[in-house]
């Protein structure tokens, strides 16, 4: 996790950059927070936080979470994202790379569209 730069469209906020180089397929981060049963058990306590998890979950990364909920909507940022979110029965919820990144560069993904 390090600073937004000066001139980056979320200066003085966080964001998480790789910390070695990683390729197509790796998992960046394991996206870490309070895990609901699903939607209905969420929507008494939702946040930006929150994202789908295996099993029709739902985890919310607003009160305890890892470097993973400072990975950025890339609109505005970059072209396009360079990792993505996906769930397994593993891993609950991660970030996963898909294209190859540089050791330090920032960590992005598609938050969607009510997002931009």
């Amino acid at each position: 996790v390090a600073a937004c730069p000066a001139g980056h469209r979320l200066a003085g906020q966080r964001r998480c950059v790789a910390r070695r180089a990683l390729r197509p397929g790796d998992t960046a981060a394991c996206y870490a927070g309070e895990l609901y049963r699903g939607q209905i058990d969420h929507q008494s306590y939702s946040s930006d936080y929150s994202c789908n998890a295996a099993g029709g979950m739902v985890v919310d990364g607003s009160r305890y979470s890892n470097e993973a909920a400072f990975v950025n909507h890339y609109h505005g940022i970059a072209a396009e994202p360079n990792c993505r979110l996906e769930d397994s029965e593993e891993l609950v919820a991660a970030i996963s790379v898909m294209r190859p990144v540089d050791a330090g560069e920032e960590l992005l993904v598609d938050y969607g569209i009510e997002y931009c």
